[in-house]
């Protein structure tokens, strides 16, 4: 269960919590106008100073899913700079197509089951790129047991999902060169049979065509040896 405190934050001054520093704009920190708040963990300054430095995106809650603290990794991320602090919503920053997974499906599942985990896509709010994060959202209680709000880590892996995509698309054109090769070399096994008969018909005619020059030339032969032998039978009478 997380306790909170209320961080005023004011120009010029600095605030601290358990012994770290927050500048005056308050670094990752978002509530509902410029003079006052964010909602912080208290009592743990190594979970603070972890959510201020890790490179995913960490976002608190209310139970109505209003946001009341982003850490820098998640604003750049979603692309809010780090001196403003306006109201923003659990589903704000969550492409438009998906955003009623948060109230039909993250948060009912979160609220009965504690946590909900999947992949889903933000937006940045400044350039509208697209971001592929896998996220995890738990639901906090209060000392009664009732949800006071929740925590959402999110993960970009959109470069992995873009190497994913390459490796597809290079897997599905080499699978395409594969499939035009072997369609050409059947071709190619097919001209040579036919090119194969066709010679062999060429070397069979080729045999016969042989075989009956011979034969002419033994029926020459044996005509011509008997026309000798036939003048000679002649002759003698």
């Amino acid at each position: 269960m997380l306790d909170r405190v209320r961080i005023g934050v004011r120009r010029g001054a600095m605030d601290e919590i358990d012994g770290i520093a927050i500048p005056p704009e308050g670094p990752g920190l978002c509530g509902r106008r410029a003079d006052t708040i964010a909602i912080v963990p208290q009592g743990n300054a190594a979970l603070l100073q972890m959510a201020e430095q890790t490179g995913d995106l960490i976002a608190l809650c209310g139970a109505n899913g209003e946001l009341t603290y982003l850490n820098p990794a998640g604003r750049r991320l979603i692309g809010i700079a780090d001196a403003d602090i306006f109201p923003m919503r659990l589903s704000d920053y969550v492409v438009p197509q998906q955003r009623w997974r948060v109230d039909a499906e993250i948060v009912p599942t979160a609220r009965a089951q504690g946590v909900w985990e999947g992949e889903m896509q933000l937006v940045n709010l400044q350039d509208d790129r697209i971001i592929d994060v896998l996220r995890s959202t738990f639901a906090t209680r209060d000392e009664q047991g009732n949800v006071a709000g929740f925590v959402s880590v999110m993960r970009d892996i959109t470069p992995i999902r873009a190497e994913q995509a390459r490796l597809r698309d290079l897997a599905k054109s080499l699978e395409q060169q594969v499939r035009a090769r072997t369609i050409a070399l059947h071709r190619a096994t097919e001209r040579l049979a036919v090119e194969a008969k066709r010679r062999e018909a060429m070397q069979t005619a080729h045999l016969q065509s042989q075989k009956l020059e011979a034969v002419g030339q033994l029926t020459s032969g044996i005509a011509h040896d008997f026309n000798n032998i036939l003048g000679a039978v002649i002759g003698g009478f």
